[in-house]
């Protein structure tokens, strides 16, 4: 069985992705998918969104993507907008919100965050008693990716928080990819988990 690479968040630092890509390559995977975040806070997004086209058989949109590509009215969004220009705008634009596969028997979804919005997903810091619950939200079918979908996955990889993790509640399998760039720490203060990110 062929090797999977899962990336995400690489925010636009070509050379952090174009090590990733390297070490991937090194290792003898072919087949690469990039779960969001193209673009956004780092300095090359034009060289970066060239880089996943050529690498990536899988692209999902992230929300700092659908910020640039759509509604950003920032300087850091015009600055991005004008660095890639209108093609690129246009492909970012148009990248699916999820991506569903098979592998060994199971199935698996692609999500940049959450299965309501690309722009909130599950809140592993400040954990609670409801963890549990929040697992299992991430599962569902819903209006934005797909309600007439009825089986519901068996493994969900998302992005989006730039923190690594999995949780294994129920039989369901819940991943965190991490970050090719802008990478985020937990850190313990006043007995409440934060999380630290510099967006």
């Amino acid at each position: 069985m062929d090797k999977i690479a899962i990336i995400s968040d690489v925010h636009g630092c070509y050379i952090a992705l174009k090590n990733v890509l390297d070490d991937i390559k090194a290792r003898g995977i072919k087949h690469i998918f990039m779960i969001g975040d193209l673009v956004a806070k780092g300095s090359q997004p034009k060289e970066c969104i060239d880089l996943i086209r050529e690498n990536c058989e899988v692209v999902i949109k992230g929300n700092c993507d659908d910020i640039i590509a759509e509604n950003g009215t920032t300087e850091e969004h015009f600055w991005n907008k004008e660095k890639i220009g209108i093609e690129r705008q246009n492909y970012l634009a148009s990248l699916p919100i999820y991506h569903d596969f098979y592998l060994s028997g199971l199935k698996i979804r692609l999500l940049h965050a959450g299965p309501e919005t690309m722009y909130e997903s599950i809140k592993i810091y400040g954990i609670t008693n409801s963890i549990n619950d929040e697992i299992n939200n991430m599962f569902k079918n819903s209006d934005f990716i797909d309600k007439k979908d009825l089986e519901i996955p068996d493994v969900v990889i998302f992005g989006h928080i730039h923190s690594p993790l999995i949780y294994r509640v129920n039989d369901k399998t819940l991943v965190n990819s991490g970050s090719v760039s802008n990478s985020c720490d937990l850190i313990n203060k006043n007995n409440k988990t934060e999380l630290i990110s510099s967006y």
